[in-house]
């Protein structure tokens, strides 16, 4: 079941939470005949504990029944006011026997109300009876507001099988009372706001479908778990590669610093300042001795 908060009712819109649902204000609890908050809630749980009660009362009856009066206890609980789930009763042993043997027309009825529409129930099934016709609209209903949140007149009307917009807006109106959905009419624009409505039984098909798309999600976390991974792992090589050639580098600046400031470099260095003076000293003696040769003139022989 679906929480949801409440909408408003004008001359033109009704509204009225689902059951387990939750109210935006005091007055929205105003609406529904409750002074707070809480005691909607806690009726809404009263209501719930009442029909699971009453859904096991059936499920006795049906152990307990056999031949007719077991197809009397199936239509008993198809028209029992304010029971829309019957998964628990479909997968009794009795009724899946059911689907064997003769009777297998209530079977495959029992099926459309658990798990089908309006437009599925066959002229070859068990006949409907009015309350039961309208319970099977009120399913159908909710069956459309899992797919639609703004749903039109036209597609309501065709679905459920309706030929008046009076019987249809009676129909989404006794359910908003019957606290199965929420929402609100918008007799102008001709169209039903869902805001929440309650939970139906689902078949191993769907269910299957569910497991299916859960099983793709999961496998899509996967890979993109696995890319982020392997990106994580490019970094801290990455990173591991840059931190040695940092170490590396730093260790060859100490060396070079050593060596700089080692005494065999200073003496090094003395060395090569007197051999660069001597050289300076050897080349102006040169250049002097040079200078001084260009001066004397050789003494003439005659």
């Amino acid at each position: 079941m679906r929480i949801n908060s409440p909408v408003r009712w004008s001359r033109d819109e009704l509204s009225l939470p689902a059951r387990g649902g939750q109210h935006r204000d005091s007055r929205s609890c105003r609406l529904c005949g409750f002074n707070s908050m809480n005691d909607c809630l806690l009726s809404a749980m009263a209501g719930e504990q009442k029909l699971h009660g009453l859904v096991q009362q059936f499920i006795i009856m049906a152990q307990r029944a056999e031949g007719l009066q077991l197809l009397s206890t199936i239509s008993q609980l198809l028209e029992a006011p304010g029971v829309f789930v019957f998964g628990e009763f479909v997968k009794l042993d009795c009724i899946q026997e059911l689907a064997d043997g003769p009777d297998d027309a209530y079977f495959k009825l029992l099926n459309v109300f658990a798990y089908g529409t309006y437009l599925e129930y066959e002229d070859q099934l068990p006949p409907l009876s009015e309350m039961q016709k309208y319970k099977l609209r009120q399913l159908t209903l909710i069956t459309i507001a899992e797919q639609m949140q703004h749903i039109p007149y036209s597609v309501l009307l065709w679905d459920l099988g309706l030929h008046s917009q009076r019987q249809l807006e009676d129909l989404i109106i006794k359910s908003f009372y019957a606290q199965i959905i929420c929402g609100k009419l918008d007799q102008h624009r001709k169209v039903l706001e869902v805001d929440a409505f309650i939970s139906r039984d689902i078949n191993s098909q769907v269910l299957n479908r569910i497991i299916s798309d859960l099983q793709e999600w999961c496998n899509g976390c996967n890979c993109v778990s696995a890319e982020i991974n392997w990106q994580l792992s490019r970094l801290d090589q990455s990173r591991k590669h840059h931190l040695s050639t940092q170490q590396q580098l730093k260790a060859e600046v100490s060396n070079i610093k050593t060596l700089l400031t080692s005494p065999s470099i200073s003496s090094l260095k003395v060395e090569q300042g007197r051999e660069q003076q001597g050289v300076r000293h050897s080349h102006h003696h040169q250049l002097a001795l040079m200078s001084y040769s260009g001066k004397v003139q050789p003494a003439p022989w005659h």
